[in-house]
Order: C-alpha cells, then structure tokens, then sequence
C-alpha cells in the first residue's frame, strides 16, 4: 500500500537542513524588517523633531518672557523696560532708558 508519506517520495523540507533553511530565511525576513522599521522610525523622528522644535522654543519664550536662545528679555514681560527683576541694573547710571520716546538721544 503504497501512500503519500512513502520514504522518497514525499516532497518539501526534509531533515535538520531544510528546517534551517527555513529557520534562516525567516530570521533574514525578521532581520529585515526591523531595519527598514528603524530606519523609518528615525526618519519620521527626525522630520517630527524639526516641525516641534520651533514650536517648542516659542512656547517657552512666551511662557518665561525670555528668548531660550539668546536670553533676551521681552520689554512687556516685566513692564520695567526690558530689564529682568533676578538681574542687577547696570553700574553708571546715566545710560538712556529705553522706553523713552525717540528723539536725539546721546546727542
């Protein structure tokens, strides 16, 4: 009675070899994948992270009423002129205010 399952007869992965070789591909396959997923990941990070950051930094400037930057300090932050309440006047004095009304200044 000859079958289906006879010895040489049967066709598809036979022995340890074709089950490695299974094996390999689908770890090449998962390989793969997880690179072109990564690589995708950092990418749209990337692009992500470019259209935040200036979002990000303004939101601070307006919160702190100081540039995250270059620490300048917006005029109606404080309603003092510009200047930061934390940090000192200068020494001098005589230097011209800035909330004054144009004109010649230092003339």
């Amino acid at each position: 009675m000859g079958g289906v399952l006879d010895g040489a007869a049967t066709a598809g992965v036979v022995g340890p070899a074709g089950w490695a070789a299974v094996l390999g591909t689908v770890l090449l396959a998962v390989a793969l994948g997880y690179a072109a997923g990564r690589r995708r990941g950092y990418r749209d990070g990337y692009r992500l992270g470019r259209a935040e950051a200036p979002l990000e930094l303004r939101a601070q400037a307006l919160t702190r009423g100081v540039c995250p930057v270059c620490d300048h300090v917006a005029a109606e932050a404080f309603g003092c002129g510009g200047e930061r309440p934390d940090v000192p006047a200068p020494a001098g004095g005589n230097q011209p205010s800035r909330a004054s009304s144009g004109g010649n200044e230092g003339a």
